[in-house]
């Protein structure tokens, strides 16, 4: 809950934080959001460095269909640029 509010409300460092943890425990079904979520707040917050390290730890951990989405290669491709 506290990723969607912290989405809601455009809170970048939240975002970041909330989905770092999530990553970490998530079940495999609900990682492709978080994995998303990750990525983006690191990127809106100019931290590349930590979005292309979180884009090598976690993306092998998707499903091919997550890796395979428009949304996860836009992200990852950002990430790793």
């Amino acid at each position: 809950m506290a990723l969607l509010e912290a989405i809601n409300n455009r809170n970048a460092p939240a975002m970041l934080d909330n989905a770092r943890a999530l990553l970490e425990a998530a079940d495999p079904e609900d990682r492709g959001h978080h994995f998303v979520s990750a990525l983006a707040a690191a990127l809106a917050l100019g931290d590349r460095k930590e979005a292309n390290r979180l884009a090598h730890r976690y993306f092998a951990s998707l499903t091919a269909r997550e890796r395979a989405s428009l949304l996860v290669r836009y992200v990852v491709a950002q990430a790793t640029a």
